[in-house]
């Protein structure tokens, strides 16, 4: 590994660090503490005065040893064939087909939630009506302390063990577990394009919605092609909601600008992968290859990596429609599945930005707003126009 960098109380070069973890859960005693640089991302710091050297650590970072990759084997297209899961699920609902088979042979899932006053991080579930709290995309990152031992826990019970995440947080699991096969763990990665901080992410709620708090609020980042943001309050109303057309931190992060710094140069973003299946969305199908199958109500995209993977597969036959495709046709318009996000100007202003206006209230917001100024001033111009067809409205409505 480069060690150019990476200071005396840290792991990996931070620029590297992808937060998954595994560091300080494998510590004995307990000397990583988990904090959060100056952009929000949070990132493992090492007590040297407590630390005692054992380099259990070392060996569990995924950046210092990397984790085996595997080719996929068989690559597929597929949907629930429960209209109405396939109508709630962001995609084609095979993620929540996974976890329903896991839960009703008696065992658990580890997925991504939001919890409290909009925070997302991993949680368990064992009771198949707890479902709903995992499904759908989440975009912001995810934090993930304290979950790797409650795995290794269920796993060592012999509870069959599902883990959702991203590419970086399934290699945080496996090198925590120390390598070891266990035939009861089934791993799914996701497509990831990047994470922006949970800072980030709160910082923009407040700043686009003038809301101070969120506590009791609901968060719904996406519903099938339809990418907005719609914050729900404690009466489950909807009292915002945010796009491309509106929203300073839609348009950084579909547009790549604002996510975590080692997201820009991730050693999973390729066709080989981590997991036992890859999931995402199946875009580009059937652009040159024709498709036969129903794609209006998403279609995702799914690679069967292992052979483990593939047994996992095999219990949902009968609950799905699916069809063999190529790689090469997931890959077209899946550009994680080739390359890592592209760092542009724009993420380099939004890192200056971000030290600039640091320290002041929803400093990461301001930088969000300010770092890409022909984007600030086309959004200004939308909710300008978005006025003037309102109060136009108004007045027809009242015969003026």
């Amino acid at each position: 590994m480069n060690t150019n960098n990476v200071k005396k109380n840290e792991l990996c070069n931070r620029e590297k660090c992808t937060a998954c973890l595994a560091c300080a859960e494998v510590c004995p005693v307990h000397c990583i503490n988990v904090e959060s640089d100056i952009f929000g991302n949070i990132i493992p710091v090492i007590n040297k005065e407590k630390c005692i050297n054992c380099g259990k650590c070392q060996i569990s970072c995924p950046i210092i040893n990397q984790i085996e990759l595997h080719k996929p084997k068989k690559i597929y297209a597929a949907y629930s064939n429960s209209g109405k899961l396939h109508q709630k699920a962001a995609s084609g609902g095979i993620a929540t087909e996974f976890a329903k088979i896991i839960l009703e042979n008696g065992g658990v899932v580890y997925g991504a939630a939001q919890t409290t006053n909009l925070n997302i991080e991993h949680i368990r579930i064992d009771d198949i009506d707890d479902i709903n709290k995992i499904m759908g995309s989440k975009y912001v990152h995810s934090h993930n302390n304290g979950i790797y031992k409650k795995v290794e826990s269920d796993l060592n019970k012999g509870v069959k063990v599902l883990y959702v995440g991203t590419p970086c947080q399934i290699s945080g699991l496996k090198k925590y577990l120390g390598g070891r096969a266990y035939e009861n763990l089934f791993c799914i990665d996701l497509v990831c394009h990047g994470v922006p901080s949970k800072k980030t992410f709160i910082e923009c709620m407040k700043y686009e919605t003038g809301e101070e708090s969120f506590e009791g609020w609901e968060i719904s980042f996406r519903e099938k092609n339809k990418f907005e943001i719609k914050l729900l309050d404690k009466s489950h109303n909807i009292k915002h909601r945010l796009n491309l057309k509106n929203s300073f931190y839609y348009n950084g992060f579909m547009e790549g600008y604002i996510y975590r710094r080692n997201c820009y140069s991730c050693i999973y973003a390729r066709p080989e992968r981590v997991g036992d299946i890859t999931l995402g969305d199946f875009w580009g199908l059937g652009d040159k290859v024709p498709f036969h199958g129903d794609k209006k109500d998403g279609i995702n995209v799914v690679l069967v990596n292992t052979e483990h993977g593939a047994d996992l597969f095999k219990t949902i036959k009968e609950k799905i429609s699916f069809w063999e495709r190529t790689l090469e046709e997931a890959q077209a318009k899946n550009g994680q599945l080739n390359r890592p996000s592209a760092k542009s100007k724009f993420s380099e202003k939004f890192s200056q930005l971000s030290v600039k206006y640091s320290g002041r209230k929803n400093g990461n917001a301001k930088a969000v707003v300010k770092c890409n100024k022909k984007k600030y001033y086309a959004l200004k111009l939308r909710k300008r126009k978005s006025l003037y067809n309102l109060i136009e409205k108004c007045f027809k409505r009242s015969n003026i």
